[in-house]
């Protein structure tokens, strides 16, 4: 997929996007479907969610995907998190990150995602993507120590 190709397909983002804020918003139950479940909205396009609790296996952070996937990430955790790409690799995305930019260093990043948040990116380009996720514990006046777990995104 060319960076024009996936240009053309913003608005489907948008589309994803809001289909899956209306599916939280109304409390559609997810019951049954597993936490690393990647969903095809059509031939061209899907979507796979992270649920970050604060206490999973690194396992569970991990995904497998094609290119032009949104791989989304929903705070479940009692604090505010934050994810990042350490090692700058994420150098090309579809257009309109949800939640993420470029720090100083170069490096994709979110923002602090409060509870219930979600942040969202789209990948492009094969390869292994290393990322971590930090508590920002406090945040909300919690005494609860923070954590941070790593992940991997691998695009094929």
């Amino acid at each position: 997929m060319t960076i024009s190709g996936c240009c053309n397909n913003s608005v489907k983002l948008i589309c994803i996007f809001a289909v899956w804020i209306c599916v939280v918003l109304t409390g559609c139950s997810t019951a049954g479907q597993r936490d690393d479940s990647v969903f095809l909205i059509d031939s061209e396009l899907a979507a796979s969610v992270v649920h970050v609790r604060g206490n999973e296996r690194a396992a569970q952070l991990n995904r497998l995907v094609r290119p032009g996937t949104v791989v989304m990430w929903l705070n479940k955790a009692s604090d505010d998190i934050r994810i990042l790409f350490p090692e700058r690799k994420v150098t090309i995305a579809c257009l309109n990150p949800v939640s993420f930019s470029i720090n100083a260093e170069g490096i994709f990043e979110s923002k602090n995602l409060p509870p219930g948040a979600v942040a969202s990116l789209c990948f492009i380009q094969p390869g292994l993507y290393r990322y971590v996720v930090e508590s920002q514990a406090g945040a909300h006046g919690t005494q609860a120590a923070g954590f941070q777990l790593e992940g991997t995104i691998v695009v094929e």
